[in-house]
């Protein structure tokens, strides 16, 4: 699995995964490293799916459960290679369609040098298909250590690229947003 997920910039290694072959699985102590060591630590991820579904082409989780993330902070970035293009018409393909029926985040912890180590819960949920098909994504993040939330609700139409997102944000003064988009005095938001 680590060697699957891994490439030559950023390296994920898995503790352990439990129950491979069941509807049930279960990865350990999940880390993503980058040239500078850990950048991001996942304690537990767990899920319920259905392998009957695979034989249609179909990725079916009925629950996504994530234990604790901890974001130690931000990765390195990659420097662009010469003659190299950013392709931002992105549209998903993907060999199956998935759908992940609801995803819970217990604990994301953000680095405390760009994020005061705010702490959120995350729940959502989302699905994805081939190139025709419709891609959403629903997540509610609410602050644990803190009052706020942010609600996010997107769909990309592949065949005309049209992107659909509706963001709504409460945090009092001194937030993670207003400093994210450096807001002078840092509002509430």
């Amino acid at each position: 699995v680590s060697q699957a997920a891994s490439s030559p910039e950023q390296q994920v290694v898995v503790g352990a995964v439990e129950n491979v072959l069941s509807a049930n699985p279960v990865a350990r102590d999940i880390a993503m490293k980058d040239a500078n060591g850990v950048w991001l630590k996942v304690d537990r991820v767990s899920a319920a799916w259905s392998r009957l579904a695979l034989l249609s082409r179909h990725v079916d989780i009925d629950r996504l459960d994530i234990g604790k993330v901890e974001v130690l902070r931000l990765p390195q970035s990659q420097p662009a290679r010469a003659g190299e293009k950013a392709d931002f018409a992105w549209r998903p393909d993907l060999p199956v369609r998935l759908r992940i029926g609801q995803f819970a985040l217990v604990r994301l912890t953000l680095p405390d040098a760009t994020f005061d180590r705010a702490a959120f819960g995350v729940t959502g949920s989302g699905t994805a298909g081939g190139a025709r098909d419709e891609a959403r994504i629903e997540v509610l993040a609410k602050r644990i250590d803190a009052p706020g939330e942010l609600s996010l609700s997107a769909a990309l139409a592949p065949q005309t690229s049209a992107l659909n997102i509706a963001v709504r944000a409460r945090e009092p003064a001194g937030g993670v947003l207003a400093r994210l988009a450096a807001i002078p005095g840092r509002p509430p938001v």
